[in-house]
């Protein structure tokens, strides 16, 4: 049985109990704080994924796929999303009181694909409009099946993270060998059968080889140079950051050739470096 079969059997996420924790304080707010209540879902991969799963089913009779938190939070209402919230949030302590053991690396996780997420933003001037709308999603969302498989299998994930060190490979290379599949599998299932945004869905697939996707490619590869800058750096240590320039990405040169940012390196390299620095001060995670 693969591990997204295992997680069918249950389809329940687990989150941090500290951002679900504090979205239920502010939605049983008398006078809530819609702009609070999004910062706080984007802050939250599993959370920003259940709100655009549901604002995307076909009980809203939406015309275009919605891939903007904000548009889909309003769009589900402050009682629909707290439903969402403590669902997440029984299961999300339920299961870490088992697990405590799992907690550093599931903060990792969720920091990371925060940092991706506002990372990737940087390029919003240079996408056209309908991709800009969906490229903080596509790097909040583009490693979701890691999520699984560390909630699935939480002590062969560690074992991933030590191969990894030991054996000095790749994540994918790591998955394969203690789990047979990957989590960009992993992923894609999901994306495929909770129907979510295309954008997303093609990122999740392809963001690791965007060479070979066939739609969005250009967000792929938005995402995965946004990942390489995570890649050179601890989630909290920054003493490299200095001698970390796009130019020496691998996939920066194609990126280049298909949404023109040259004339703009040295700007964005300057925002992305900002955005390192300053973002543990407003993740809600460090507060």
């Amino acid at each position: 049985m693969t591990i997204f079969d295992k997680f069918m059997q249950k389809d329940n996420f687990i989150s941090l109990p500290d951002i679900a924790s504090r979205l239920l304080e502010i939605l049983q707010e008398d006078d809530v704080d819609v702009n609070e209540i999004v910062r706080l879902v984007e802050s939250d991969p599993v959370i920003s994924m259940k709100v655009l799963k549901m604002a995307n089913s076909p009980i809203f009779q939406v015309r275009t796929q919605i891939v903007d938190l904000n548009q889909a939070t309003q769009i589900l209402g402050t009682k629909r999303v707290s439903d969402i919230v403590f669902s997440v949030s029984l299961h999300s302590k339920l299961f870490i009181g088992r697990n405590l053991n799992i907690y550093p690396l599931l903060e990792k996780y969720f920091y990371n694909s925060f940092l991706i997420g506002n990372l990737s933003k940087v390029f919003l001037d240079f996408y056209d409009s309908r991709t800009r709308n969906g490229l903080f999603v596509s790097g909040l969302l583009h490693d979701i099946g890691r999520m699984i498989m560390i909630q699935m299998e939480p002590l062969d994930y560690v074992r991933v993270i030590e191969l990894m060190n030991q054996e000095d490979i790749s994540e994918i290379e790591a998955e394969n060998h203690i789990f047979k599949e990957n989590h960009t599998i992993v992923g894609t299932n999901l994306a495929e059968v909770w129907s979510l945004p295309e954008m997303v869905s093609s990122v999740i697939s392809n963001y690791i080889e965007p060479s070979k996707a066939t739609n969005f490619q250009t967000l792929s590869y938005g995402i995965n140079v946004s990942k390489e800058y995570v890649d050179r750096i601890s989630a909290k240590d920054f003493d490299n950051l200095e001698n970390i320039s796009l130019s020496n990405f691998k996939n920066y040169k194609t990126l280049d050739s298909m949404i023109h940012i040259s004339d703009k390196k040295r700007l964005i390299d300057e925002k992305m470096k900002e955005l390192i620095v300053n973002l543990p001060d407003s993740y809600v995670l460090f507060k």
